[in-house]
């Protein structure tokens, strides 16, 4: 600016001085020593000195000590007859600290070389730079130090994750943000739902939404989170904001109460109905005193009998699991039955479970013994790790399990002989309690195989 007035003055100093005394941009003009020679008014109203009070000062003087070496340089190139642009913290006659942008330049003031430096207050932008990186370091740090899960979805992907949703999601930031999509991370029965509630709050459809879902951890755990769903703008395009809360244990809590509940409604149902009817065939034995009724009666008491047990076993199961050796149960179970062709092939692994687990291992065998149709029936008996659960395997080589009756096998009421209708049923009940499953396959080359899996950790508990 400075050297456009020179040219476009140079015939008329008088009116040349009298712009750079009244500009609005600061003007320094110091000798080879950076003594202060001129300034004009703008540079008395930043610094708050007057021009007798400044000029003779060495422009050292003003300049904050961290500075120094720069203005020193700056000075140097600028009289070489580089352009040199500088920002330069200086401190005013009330000693607080202002900045400015500026330039110098060469110029000869008759035969004396001088250097010009004319600048721009920019304090007030400095001062809400510095405030504005403070909140922004204040906000950052509050959310990146939330004890609650928070990160930030946009186009599909997570940009930002906070510790305590790397610690929830069981995976590191860096790991968060180079997935491609969610749905390796959302557990595969929420994960329409889930996806198209992101994309319609980015979208602009919805604002705000609250939802549960299920994600697959890094280490493959299944857990429940309930997060808040809003829309923001970040870095200048449509985002999601997520806050989430993890959940698990209301989910599993909720699906325990569920399961207890099914066992009174089915405790309920044994006691009131069918034991309630085969006290009715006894009772009519012992008054008619007839020795057909009689006979049938004592099966009654011994069907009562193996229905308060399994009954008992079904409570068992809901008591407070721990570690147990799954190996190690079905050796002791094993020991109970004699003259029977039984191959163990375990491998030790450990499962979340309870004594109740003896009852499963025993009623499969039991039932492998008296349904495979076979006199020198051949039981295996398995365990062994798979994909984070402990796997239970029984399988005989009798004459198997028609494909019609496979989903039926474990329905309440179910038998084909003169069972009680429950055992299966009940085994079912107690490997859901603990948060497994259980199959019926087909053994090759004949029989039926059971396979039962278990968490090898405390984790859901399957409705």
């Amino acid at each position: 600016m400075l050297i456009v007035i020179v040219i476009m003055w140079l015939n008329d100093p008088e009116s040349l001085w009298k712009i750079i005394e009244n500009s609005l941009v600061g003007v320094i003009i110091f000798d080879k020593n950076l003594k202060i020679k001129y300034v004009n008014r703008a540079v008395e109203s930043t610094t708050g000195y007057k021009k007798e009070e400044i000029c003779g000062m060495n422009a050292f003087d003003l300049v904050a000590p961290e500075h120094l070496e720069k203005i020193a340089n700056g000075y140097r190139k600028g009289i070489e007859g580089k352009p040199v642009f500088l920002e330069i913290c200086y401190i005013a006659r009330n000693k607080k600290r202002k900045w400015v942008w500026g330039y110098v330049l060469p110029m000869k003031l008759g035969n004396e070389l001088m250097g010009v430096s004319n600048w721009i207050d920019i304090t007030p932008y400095k001062e809400y730079q510095s405030k504005l990186k403070e909140s922004e370091e204040f906000h950052r740090s509050l959310i990146e130090k939330s004890l609650a899960p928070v990160h930030i979805i946009q186009e599909g992907r997570i940009i930002y994750a906070n510790e305590s949703f790397e610690k929830l999601a069981g995976y590191r930031k860096e790991e968060l943000y180079c997935m491609e999509n969610l749905e390796e991370f959302i557990h595969s029965e929420d994960r329409k739902k889930v996806l198209r509630l992101y994309r319609e709050i980015e979208s602009g459809e919805k604002e705000a939404e609250d939802i549960s879902f299920r994600i697959i951890t890094g280490s493959g755990e299944v857990r429940w989170v309930t997060v808040r769903l809003v829309r923001i703008n970040y870095q200048g395009k449509p985002a999601v904001a997520s806050t989430a809360l993890d959940t698990t244990e209301t989910h599993n809590l909720a699906n325990e109460l569920k399961l207890k509940n099914e066992y009174l409604s089915l405790l309920n149902k044994m006691l009131r109905h069918d034991i309630l009817n085969d006290l009715t065939v006894i009772k009519a034995a012992i008054e008619l005193n007839d020795e057909r009724l009689l006979k049938k009666a004592l099966s009654k008491v011994d069907r009562i009998s193996r229905m308060i047990y399994e009954a008992r076993n079904l409570e068992i199961a809901g008591d407070v699991r721990r570690e147990i050796d799954l190996a190690e149960v079905v050796r002791e179970v094993v020991g109970n039955f004699e003259d029977v062709n039984i191959v163990l092939k375990l491998e030790e692994v450990k499962v979340f479970a309870n004594d109740g687990i003896k009852t499963v291992v025993f009623n499969l065998v039991n039932n492998a013994i008296k349904h495979s149709g076979k006199e020198n029936v051949e039981i295996v008996v398995e365990t062994r790790a798979e994909n984070g659960w402990g796997v239970l395997v029984v399988k005989d080589n009798g004459k198997g399990i028609p494909e019609e009756l496979k989903d039926k096998i474990f329905e309440e009421g179910f038998t084909s002989g003169s069972g009680t209708g429950v055992g299966l049923f009940i085994v079912k009940k107690m490997v859901e309690l603990y948060g497994g499953s259980i199959e019926v396959r087909d053994n090759e080359p004949s029989g039926a195989m059971f396979i039962v899996r278990l968490p090898k950790k405390f984790t859901e508990r399957r409705a």
